[in-house]
């Protein structure tokens, strides 16, 4: 059997898989291994593609907005969702190559095929068709990240996946989505824009549990009023079942009352879990469960000092977020070179959700500052009548800012807007550097702009 012997192995090839080129920059003989083609899931089938195809919904949402106000015959716009994931396509369709010529440059070893482990140095991986190779490595780097969790009732097999959806050749005209977090709200609003009637059931009071609820009640009114999404609040999907096509999705509400939804289409946006099934962890000597491998404030495996996780595979406590995952690879490299000197750092981690408007936050919530006991005080307003919003006829808009009390520094900020993916990194970068109020107020932002928008919110 082929052995090959490494400095390193990585698991995985997406955002918290950058140990792995810097360690080869450094010299380290390394490895990365995938079970599919490399790029992980922001860049090929999360964050990246589904802005791509956002970039249409925008534009027919714009579109229609601004009918009667200098655009006639709007009504007749008409996405074509077959070029839309064209265009994705064009996107994502060289990644996979691109990095495999890059790690060829570097002098990164890529395999792609199922990975499991012999013992604690040791590393199994069958290609399909292949033979399987043996790789030996002083340190293993677990970054697989995520996949949807199971849906644990009859018929859940019948729900696709957001790699299905993205995917997907025609959208039918009527769609259920089960959950309400990022992958359900996000697509609903794409899909709502290319015609279809979007359902969203989801088992608490309000949709996106992990944004601030002011703004995500104005959220879900204007999902409701500009978009036609429909919600199911405070209940859970219990079967679904499909006849010559359609399929009958049957909800229970906490009171016990059921009732179900006829839909062309069922996507599965219930949340997501640690990519670990079948890597056999056990023999290598790391400890797990269903929030991830068990880590210290290094990133280190609590139970095998070898091994280092990051990003959705990794117990740490931080939300499943890009930018969490890249935090927490820059984090590995350095404590693999340096013997364990970093901590990450997630308190100017950003967030958004990519509805239309967006919403975003970074810092504090509100709730995180009471069960603090921190002496704040908050700025918060609508801003529909505001120019950013009139000059786009947007007819939703909002902003929460948390500030010190006496210093004035920033806690938190949180904000509806339909730029807030951009201007929420202004918030993060003072809370970053612990600037106050008062540093970011007298700052002579470009006007009109969105940022000039900023010294308003907080005056």
């Amino acid at each position: 059997m082929d052995i090959r012997e490494y400095d390193l192995v990585t698991i995985g090839t997406g955002i918290a898989a950058s140990p792995a080129r810097k360690l080869a920059k450094e010299g380290w003989k390394v490895a990365l291994v995938d079970s599919r083609p490399p790029g992980g899931t922001c860049a090929l089938r999360g964050c990246s593609p589904k802005k791509m195809l956002r970039t249409g919904a925008v534009t027919i949402d714009l579109l229609r907005r601004m009918e009667g106000n200098g655009i006639t015959g709007s009504d007749a716009v008409r996405g074509n969702w077959q070029d839309l994931v064209k265009f994705k396509d064009s996107y994502t369709g060289p990644i996979p190559e691109n990095n495999k010529k890059i790690y060829e440059k570097m002098g990164i070893d890529f395999f792609e095929g199922h990975a499991s482990f012999e013992d604690q140095q040791t590393l199994r991986v069958t290609a399909a068709g292949g033979e399987p190779v043996l790789l030996r490595a002083r340190k293993f780097h677990l970054a697989t990240g995520a996949r949807p969790a199971e849906l644990d009732f009859p018929g859940g097999e019948l729900a696709l996946s957001s790699d299905d959806f993205i995917h997907l050749p025609e959208l039918p005209r009527r769609i259920v989505f089960i959950g309400g977090g990022f992958i359900s709200m996000e697509f609903a609003h794409l899909a709502a824009r290319y015609g279809s009637e979007c359902t969203v059931v989801h088992p608490r009071e309000r949709p996106l549990p992990a944004f601030d609820p002011d703004l995500v009640d104005m959220l879900k009114k204007v999902s409701e009023e500009e978009a036609g999404i429909r919600f199911v609040s405070d209940s859970r999907v219990c079967s679904i079942t499909q006849k010559q096509g359609v399929y009958t999705v049957c909800t229970r509400k906490s009171s016990g009352a059921e009732s179900e939804i006829e839909a062309d289409l069922v996507v599965h946006g219930a949340g997501r879990v640690p990519n670990l099934d079948g890597l056999n962890l056990e023999a290598a000597g790391v400890t797990h469960d269903k929030r991830g491998v068990k880590v210290n404030e290094y990133l280190q495996c609590t139970t095998n000092p070898e091994f280092y996780a990051a990003g959705d595979c990794a117990d740490t406590g931080a939300p499943h977020l890009s930018l969490v995952a890249s935090i927490e690879g820059r984090t590995v490299s350095h404590n693999i070179l340096h013997c364990n000197r970093q901590t990450a750092d997630y308190s100017s981690v950003s967030a958004t959700v990519f509805t239309l408007p967006a919403l975003a936050s970074t810092g504090l919530s509100e709730a995180e500052c009471e069960r603090q006991g921190l002496d704040f005080e908050k700025k918060f307003g609508e801003t529909k009548r505001w120019f950013t919003n009139r000059h786009l006829n947007e007819p939703a808009g909002a902003y929460k800012i948390l500030l010190e009390k006496g210093t004035g520094r920033i806690l938190g900020a949180h904000l509806l807007a339909h730029h807030c993916e951009e201007f929420v990194n202004l918030f993060a970068m003072a809370i970053q550097h612990r600037l106050t109020r008062r540093d970011l107020s007298t700052v002579l932002w470009a006007h009109p702009s969105a940022a000039s928008d900023l010294a308003r919110m907080l005056s």
